[in-house]
This record gives C-alpha cells, structure tokens and sequence, in this order.
C-alpha cells in the first residue's frame, strides 16, 4: 500500500496500517524516500489538505495531490512550501 511504500504512518482517522487512506499502491513503488524527504512530504500532503480545507483523505481529490506531491518530490523538489503551492496550482488547471 502507497502509505508503507514510503514508510507513512497509519492514517490517523481510519488506523489502517500502511494505507494512509490512498488506494493506489503504486504511486512511490520505484521510488524510495528517506525518513527526511518522508517528512516533507507528509508536511506538504497535511498543509495542502488543510489548506484546502479537505477533511476526507478518502476524496479523490486527496489522491490526486498526494500524486501530484510524489511526482514533483521524484522530480527533485524537498521544500514543503513549494509542493503544497504547486499541488494547488495543478488542481486549479
């Protein structure tokens, strides 16, 4: 599952271990992340979410920004900041 892929931590609203509530295993398969990059990454997922205001990481829509985050973060991008506001801008294309 995407969640153990990148070593997340259980989803904090349906305590599945390992799935942190997206269903696409494949996102981070052929990519390893560190625990510094997972970091960012949660950060980035968590602060686009709320800012969003979405509260049900069952939405597709919190699938299509934790995509969004993984394929910029494979890309090279570490700032937090920065993939939250380019998560955004990709869904208000």
């Amino acid at each position: 599952m995407m969640g153990k892929a990148v070593g997340l931590p259980p989803c904090k609203s349906c305590k599945q271990i390992g799935s942190h509530c997206r269903a696409d295993p494949s996102l981070a398969e052929n990519h390893a992340f560190g625990p510094d990059e997972i970091r960012v990454l949660t950060t980035a997922f968590e602060d686009t979410l709320r800012t969003l205001r979405l509260t049900n990481r069952a939405d597709p829509v919190a699938e299509i920004i934790a995509k969004k985050i993984i394929e910029l973060a494979q890309q090279g991008e570490r700032d937090p900041v920065q993939l939250r506001e380019h998560a955004i801008d990709f869904l208000s294309r």
